[in-house]
């Protein structure tokens, strides 16, 4: 469970004007998924349940699992919100990313799991790394995509692969094989990309 501080109307960020945004990363089994995303005409939303269509009984059962399992300041901020909606996540390894002329790049290339926060950081270093092959590769466009795929899709694959491995400390049940050690894991949760031995040499 997280929260975080986001700029209120007109990005206004004075005390009292802010939002507060909370996530809660609850896991559960596929078929668990399905009649969470099944609204009251018991049409299945694959993919994900709009807010408004998402059952009564939903939210209810949400209110009365939070109330039983976390924080005081966390019942207070759940209880503050008056429409409470959740969205499975996904990930996206993609096999290729530049077809013809055509690249893609940020999210649009790999999809990651929020857990590494570096959403941003990814899109960024894909659009540097285009520049770069653009500017510097003198047998033209062809040559300078597929420079990009290259670096891209090895730290794109190698970021999805990073999430997966932080995911799984949140599936249900655990995953085989993980360290029950919390100091590894936070380290593991906390290593700066560039000391990541998968993502290192997107930094070189």
């Amino acid at each position: 469970m997280l929260s975080y501080w986001q700029p209120g109307a007109d990005d206004d960020f004075r005390s009292g004007r802010r939002r507060l945004n909370w996530i809660w990363y609850h896991p559960v089994r596929s078929a668990e998924l399905e009649t969470l995303c099944t609204d009251a005409s018991g049409r299945c939303h694959n993919g994900g349940i709009p807010p408004p269509p998402i059952r009564p009984e939903v939210i209810a059962a949400f209110r009365t699992e939070v109330r039983a399992v976390l924080a005081p300041q966390y019942i207070a901020l759940t209880e503050a919100t008056p429409a409470p909606f959740f969205q499975p996540i996904f990930d996206l390894d993609s096999p290729r990313i530049v077809t013809g002329r055509v690249a893609l790049l940020g999210d649009a290339a790999f999809v990651a799991r929020p857990h590494v926060a570096a959403g941003v950081t990814k899109a960024a270093l894909n659009a540097a790394w285009l520049t770069d092959a653009l500017a510097a590769t003198p047998d033209g466009i062809d040559a300078a995509l597929a420079t990009y795929e290259a670096r891209a899709k090895s730290f794109g694959s190698a970021m999805v692969a990073r999430a997966r491995f932080l995911g799984a400390y949140l599936e249900s049940p655990p995953r085989v094989g993980l360290t029950p050690e919390p100091i590894a894991v936070m380290q593991a949760i906390g290593a700066p990309l560039r000391d990541i031995p998968e993502l290192a040499g997107a930094f070189t």
